[in-house]
């Protein structure tokens, strides 16, 4: 056992060169998904992707912002990180070691916390790694928890989480649950 008494091994980091291609991913979950083999996991891996120095294509922001209905500037809307960043969650979850497979999870919800403002000028480092398996009513969850840093500093993070459904209860019915939604910190008003 390490020195303080902690068990949990250390987390391995991996960067990548750049973030990864979704259309390469899809076909690796596809796959992952056929090759897997049963069992029920109960870690997720120890392992962080990273991927450094991660500059904005403003053409793609300019059309996200459209079709979303944010004004267009420089400034990132708090939901822009996210897109960016998807497939590097997306590799992390096509790995052979992630608890479940990639097709089948249900996104279920989504936290994103913007630190400060973000523009489009500046080069970020996105890191994301997944914790907190855990039962779920209709299944099991896990989060992956995404952090954009700019100089070191955390600017935006995000938490998202994804349910494998699963039989639950003696006859293998799955429970409806709605959790209470979080409290409101800001409210956006979209034309339409």
């Amino acid at each position: 056992m390490p020195a303080g008494g902690n068990s949990e091994p250390p987390v391995v980091i991996e960067e990548l060169a750049s973030m990864p291609g979704v259309s390469g991913l899809g076909r690796r979950a596809v796959a992952a998904t056929v090759t897997r083999r049963g069992g029920r996991p109960d870690r997720v891996p120890d392992m962080e992707l990273v991927v450094r120095g991660v500059g904005i294509d403003r053409d793609h922001l300019w059309r996200y912002a459209r079709v979303c209905g944010f004004r267009l500037a420089d400034a990132l809307p708090p939901t822009y990180p996210y897109v960016v960043c998807f497939p590097l969650g997306v590799e992390l979850m096509t790995r052979s070691d992630f608890p479940f497979p990639l097709i089948g999870l249900v996104h279920v919800q989504n936290t994103i916390e913007q630190v400060r403002p973000v523009d489009a000028g500046e080069r970020f480092d996105f890191t994301v790694r997944a914790e907190n398996l855990r039962e779920h009513d209709r299944g099991r969850a896990v989060d992956l928890v995404t952090t954009a840093t700019v100089d070191g500093s955390v600017v935006w993070r995000a938490r998202s989480a994804y349910l494998r459904k699963e039989s639950t209860g003696t006859k293998g019915e799955l429970r409806d649950r709605i959790d209470a939604p979080p409290a409101a910190r800001a409210l956006w008003r979209v034309g339409v």
